[in-house]
């Protein structure tokens, strides 16, 4: 278009314009008009906008030019324009106001040898320019993105519009229409452009009227972009063709920095390339799947970038690569693929060797659907055991043959799928026994082959084989005692070449402690026995249990702590055997072996019947002078007995040992006294004969007198003919 009234000459022409229209301005008279000069015809606006409208007119035979004129009022009309050809037809009036109405005539007129003579004027021509509510410009034009070689436009559509005209400038000056565009339209891409080139858009409405003219809009604000440079978007580097299969192409690359993401482009002819993926910043690689066997794909690869104005940058394509798809007479998978081994959490896999295969690949699937890559296996592997699966679920697998040329892979297509079901079902552990060296495992399970007995060694902290059995129980034998063993068994069946193994059922035993050593008992007297025994490690306490004479079941009679070596049974019947048994308790609850004795009671001896009458005569004698009854009491009969059998060696009130008769006390658990006092004779035919000394003895004698004491024990020994008599008086701290 040819702007006129452009903003570069409305100061001039128009001015001038005007000023003719108040001084120069005529009306059209008769005599300048000579009717052998035809008036142009067919004067109409083939389109106008908001600042210009475009004026063309038939050609007029036989005359030099035409003369164009303008009004605002459709009565006083000035020259715009002389044009001194015959053959243009058209003309461009700029300088218009938005939502002006103007009027336009044209005259013809000849020019000969100086002499201009005039047709008359045509009719006038009224056009209104345009402006935003007679043609509304589309809104919101902005780029969404561009590239080194392209610039993406988008905007919202206009209503009750034919279209719209691109324009392009590279000063932000000089526009020009590139492109026209149907109503519908809210995007144009422009081409073909060079890189680090800054470009200006514009858009603006055209509508078509029903005199055949295009009334075009206001145009839209300019918006500019500076296509990508490799330097402003970098290109992802060393873009190559990892593997190819029958069916599918993946794609490696070396991430660019400080970029959003990349587009992935294809083509079958090296030519013409359509985006087919966007991909993430931190993605390096990409699989084209569904892709046709034998069939030769190129592919580039351009980084992009999201904008702070909402344009994404695409940075310069990569270097094209390129990879033919395998064909099945190329590569195949290898035969007899199958599933050998299924455990509760494992699956083993087998097959042939493939002769020109680089390897394989191994797949996985829980839906016999979507399939991962697990495993990749060396030519010469024939097997694989897929491990740390869930328990009682189904796994499919397949496998492919892969070579490796030229740094890609080549993959052959993917075998049938195999599957198996991971096992849920363990043997049940019915009971668990040991002693201090051996532990019993006994076990159920509905149906097997057999069993596999595994053993935690503590040094490698893994479990090893260390039977199997077709049994259902097991003993583990030469253990330590008092120590901790865990074990695992599982059942396998062997059915169709196919081996299925059970879950793990773990079990944790502890072995006994040792029995407990030298369990030995004395008889003291005709109603008691005195159990002792060694102290052993690890004990926390003792039992001991007690089998009557009359009984089949050994009954529990005491728990004793660790300190404890010995116990003192009473009211046992005189001169009967009785059977004794002992075990430890360690402190986590393991129980040693049990050590086991028999022992007889006294009879009824000369000894015991004057340590029962010595008893009576001291009570006897308290009941007269009106003192407590002292209770008699087996442990301190026990010291007694103990007391008369040292005074027959050293007739003294102390010890052989030189220590007070006391410590005695002390031994037996009796330490914890208020009053203890002890009386000795010897030599006396009989026990009223005793007690009769100590009464005429001022400390025997208070000790029988003596209100204090509330037990007594009492013990009679005869050494080569003499008898020795010992009573002990006893008050506890407590009572």
């Amino acid at each position: 278009m040819v702007n006129v009234f452009g903003k570069k000459v409305v100061s001039s022409v128009l001015a001038v314009l005007i000023l003719l229209s108040v001084f120069l301005t005529l009306p059209m008279t008769a005599e300048n008009v000579n009717a052998a000069v035809s008036a142009p015809t067919n004067l109409k606006v083939t389109e106008y906008s908001d600042k210009a409208a475009k004026l063309s007119w038939s050609k007029v035979a036989g005359v030099t030019g035409y003369l164009v004129y303008y009004s605002k009022d459709n009565s006083n009309f000035t020259k715009l324009k002389t044009i001194n050809s015959q053959s243009t037809t058209s003309y461009t009036v700029g300088g218009l106001t938005a939502g002006k109405a103007y009027y336009f005539a044209l005259i013809s007129y000849t020019n000969i040898n100086g002499k201009i003579t005039k047709s008359e004027r045509t009719s006038s021509l009224k056009i209104t320019a345009t402006s935003s509510s007679s043609v509304p410009a589309p809104s919101n034009l902005k780029v969404a993105e561009y590239s080194n070689s392209a610039i993406k436009l988008t905007w919202t559509k206009a209503s009750d519009v034919t279209g719209y005209y691109v324009y392009r400038s590279t000063d932000g000056k000089k526009y020009s229409k590139i492109k026209t565009l149907k109503a519908s339209t809210t995007a144009y891409t422009n081409t073909s452009l060079t890189a680090g080139q800054k470009y200006y858009y514009s858009i603006a409405s055209y509508k078509n009227t029903s005199t055949g003219a295009v009334a075009i809009g206001p145009k839209s604000s300019a918006i500019n972009i500076t296509t990508t440079s490799s330097s402003s978007v970098p290109t992802p580097s060393n873009l190559k063709v990892a593997e190819y299969s029958n069916s599918a192409i993946k794609l490696t690359w070396t991430k660019a920095s400080d970029v959003t993401g990349y587009y992935v482009y294809r083509s079958t002819d090296g030519k013409k390339y359509s985006k087919i993926k966007t991909l993430k910043a931190s993605t390096t690689a990409y699989t084209n799947t569904s892709l046709t066997a034998g069939q030769k794909y190129y592919y580039s690869i351009a980084s992009y970038k999201n904008t702070s104005t909402g344009a994404v940058a695409i940075g310069p394509k990569s270097s094209a690569v390129n990879a033919l798809t395998i064909s099945s007479s190329k590569l195949s998978y290898p035969s007899g693929f199958a599933v050998k081994e299924v455990a509760t959490d494992a699956i083993k896999l087998v097959w042939n060797k493939s002769s020109n295969a680089s390897g394989y690949y191994i797949y996985r699937s829980i839906d016999n659907k979507n399939f991962s890559r697990i495993k990749a296996l060396p030519s010469s592997s024939t097997s694989y055991t897929d491990i740390a699966l869930y328990l009682d679920t189904t796994y499919y697998y397949k496998i492919v043959s892969y070579v490796n040329a030229n740094g890609s892979i080549g993959l052959s297509a993917k075998s049938p799928a195999v599957n198996a079901k991971t096992t849920s079902t363990s043997v049940s552990f019915t009971s668990k026994t040991s002693t201090s060296t051996t532990i019993t495992l006994k076990w159920d399970y509905p149906s097997a082959t057999g069993y596999q007995i595994y053993r935690l060694d503590i040094n490698t902290g893994k479990y090893v084989k260390i039977a199997s059995t077709s049994a259902k129980s097991y003993t583990d034998k030469n253990l330590s005692s008092d120590r901790y063993y865990n074990y695992k068994v599982r059942a396998y069946l062997v059915s169709g070449g196919i081996t299925t193994y059970s879950p793990y059922n773990s079990v944790s035993v502890r072995t006994c402690l040792p029995a407990v050593k030298d369990f030995k008992a004395v008889s003291q007297t005709y109603y008691s026995v005195k159990l002792n025994w060694i102290k052993q490690n690890g004990a926390v306490n003792y039992e001991i249990y007690q089998l009557s004479p009359d009984s089949q079941v050994y009954k529990l009679i005491t728990t004793l702590n660790s300190d404890a070596t010995s116990y003192m049974v009473d009211n046992l019947t005189v001169n009967t055997t009785y059977k004794f048994r002992i075990r430890s308790v360690s402190s986590s609850k393991s129980y040693s072996d049990y050590s086991t004795l028999s022992i007889t009671t006294l009879g009824a001896t000369d000894d015991i019947i004057k340590a029962n009458e010595l008893y009576d005569e001291i009570n006897k004698y308290r009941k007269s002078i009106n003192l407590m009854q002292l209770k008699r009491d087996v442990s301190l009969d026990s010291i007694a007995i103990t007391r008369a059998k040292e005074i027959s060696q050293c007739f003294s009130d102390n010890r052989p040992d030189g220590t007070g008769w006391n410590t005695l006390l002390e031994e037996e658990g009796l330490g914890d006294y208020r009053f203890a006092g002890e009386n000795i004779a010897k030599g006396m035919p009989d026990s009223a004969s005793a007690v009769s000394v100590w009464l005429n003895r001022s400390v025997e004698g208070g000790n029988i007198r003596e209100a204090i004491y509330t037990k007594i024990g009492v013990g009679v020994y005869c050494y080569r003919g003499v008898y020795h008599y010992v009573a002990i008086f006893y008050r506890p701290m407590k009572g």
